[in-house]
């Protein structure tokens, strides 16, 4: 078998009830010079056995095994230094590719030989409300004071989805992380990822196409609901947060990473919203959400919860 051009990397933990949508969706693609990396994170379902029939049908799929479940973080550091292929696709298993990314991944890879990051579009399913604010890829070239340009726009999404890198900067990029074994992150670890890959990046290219299927899926930590399971995804990201202002104590773009730092820190104010339990307390929270994010939407969420409980008084 040739060389893969690219490496699609499959952070493996239970999702047996999603898994083979997702392989399907891989090799159902036109271009076939690419390999699929599962990596078993300890899964207790039968993730594994449904990814280990198509392994036996297509050489291109091979699994890598933890001894021990050490986290969607991890799970993807492994995939990447596993990998053959030149450039690197982070895919949730719950997640899928259109029938087109692959070739045009490929026809892009060929038009910019120094290629280190492409952004693309994304479908999410099922699709946002009207009032969410959508995700915006930034399109063009980039070549110069990359980060600092791309990350002038605030509606990209720091997440997994829309994201295709060179081997060689993601290599640098964790790298330039110092996340040990003991460390076991699971939510806002992309944008970890992301972060120290894009201050690695020297050409970057934005495109319009919609490339990459996100399910939001009722059962994987970004939905899960409950005090517990929301106090848990705080503390990921204040882990989050505290490595990031590692990287941004030893980057030559710590403004860019202050940009991640200050995403992050609103992430976690959303959090806290959703356990507060008075009217005041939810106030406080908002206003320090507006102030650090400075978003529109939630200067009318403050406007309108402020009516409403005007009208309540009333």
């Amino acid at each position: 078998m040739e060389k893969p051009l690219i490496s699609i990397i499959l952070p493996t933990y239970n999702v047996a009830a999603h898994i083979e949508r997702c392989l399907n969706s891989c090799l159902n693609q036109e271009f076939t010079n690419y390999e699929i990396i599962i990596v078993d994170d300890c899964c207790t379902d039968n993730s594994i056995e449904i990814a280990s029939s198509f392994a036996f049908k297509d050489s291109r799929i091979k699994i890598v095994k933890h001894e021990k479940n050490l986290g969607t973080y991890h799970a993807r550091k492994t995939g990447t230094y596993s990998a053959k292929g030149n450039f690197i696709l982070y895919l949730d298993p719950d997640d899928e590719l259109t029938n087109k990314s692959l070739t045009t991944f490929s026809e892009l890879i060929k038009k910019y030989p120094y290629l280190d990051l492409l952004l693309f579009n994304f479908e999410i399913i099922p699709s946002v409300r009207f009032w969410n604010v959508k995700p915006t890829v930034p399109c063009g070239v980039f070549k110069e004071k990359i980060s600092h340009e791309i990350l002038k726009e605030n509606r990209l999404t720091y997440g997994t989805p829309g994201k295709l890198y060179s081997k060689k900067s993601a290599i640098k990029g964790f790298d330039c992380l110092s996340v040990g074994e003991n460390i076991r992150l699971v939510y806002g670890e992309d944008a970890l990822i992301f972060s120290a890959i894009l201050l690695n990046a020297n050409f970057a290219v934005g495109v319009s196409d919609v490339l990459y299927l996100y399910y939001q899926n009722e059962t994987s930590i970004t939905m899960t609901k409950g005090d517990s399971a929301i106090f848990d995804r705080i503390q990921q990201l204040e882990l989050v947060i505290f490595h990031l202002n590692e990287l941004k104590n030893k980057c030559q773009m710590p403004s860019s990473v202050e940009v991640f730092i200050n995403r992050m820190e609103v992430d976690k104010l959303k959090l806290f919203k959703k356990v507060v339990k008075t009217n005041f307390d939810y106030l406080n929270v908002m206003f320090k959400i507006v102030l650090k994010g400075k978003s529109f939407i939630d200067i009318v969420r403050v406007f309108i919860f402020l009516l409403t409980l005007t009208n309540k008084k009333m």
